[in-house]
């Protein structure tokens, strides 16, 4: 029997921290995991439920959340939601958010990249205010395989159909990826090196000191 998510949380096992600008209990959080979990079939494992509601949430943070650079990203998953855009950094809080929101256990996959190498498609002007190496938000996931044993996915919603289809051809990090419960969800020539979690990335529960920063673009 599949509960509804609402009922589902009580019997969660695992308390996790609330995190300001991850907060899986928010109003706005809770009322769309709802909606969801009432679009996943019914009839499904407890495993199958878990991956078919991930799909869903992915591909909402994927292509509901535009992606756009923000100076000020020191916002909870309300403002998010309410303004439809984010970027790599709060498009994971809110993807974590929405997985945490029915007990599935989702963490924040964390590495540095070469500014100058991703973003070479910016003007200098705002390169050069840059530091040298960036950081990079994207989102893991804890699935059970078909094997029963439960598997860590790298899962990265950042990029959205309008930004992949503008920088197509232009820049080889920059293209949509899909997401099937299955396998990892991150661009083959990019951050992760197509193999998941690369040896740069780092997995951690909380990016609140992260978010606490504020934009190295002035």
């Amino acid at each position: 029997i599949i509960l509804p998510c609402n009922i589902m949380r009580a019997f969660e096992t695992e308390v996790v921290d609330i995190d300001p600008f991850c907060d899986h209990t928010d109003p706005q959080v809770v009322a769309l995991a709802d909606e969801f979990s009432s679009n996943v079939p019914s009839g499904l494992s407890w495993n199958d439920w878990e991956k078919a509601y991930a799909v869903e949430a992915f591909a909402f943070v994927r292509d509901e959340i535009k992606y756009k650079v923000l100076h000020n990203w020191t916002v909870p998953v309300s403002y998010t939601l309410n303004n439809r855009h984010g970027n790599c950094g709060t498009k994971a809080c809110l993807l974590v958010a929405l997985l945490r929101a029915v007990g599935i256990e989702a963490e924040f996959c964390v590495e540095k990249i070469d500014t100058t190498d991703v973003f070479f498609f910016v003007p200098r002007l705002i390169t050069e205010k840059c530091n040298g190496k960036s950081i990079h938000f994207s989102a893991a996931v804890k699935l059970m395989g078909d094997d029963d044993v439960a598997q860590w996915y790298h899962v990265d919603a950042t990029t959205d159909w309008e930004l992949a289809t503008g920088m197509s051809g232009v820049a080889s990090d920059t293209f949509m990826v899909e997401f099937d419960g299955d396998s990892h969800a991150v661009a083959g020539g990019g951050h992760g090196g197509g193999s998941g979690f690369g040896p740069s990335v780092k997995r951690r529960g909380s990016i609140e000191d992260y978010m606490n920063k504020s934009s190295r673009v002035s």
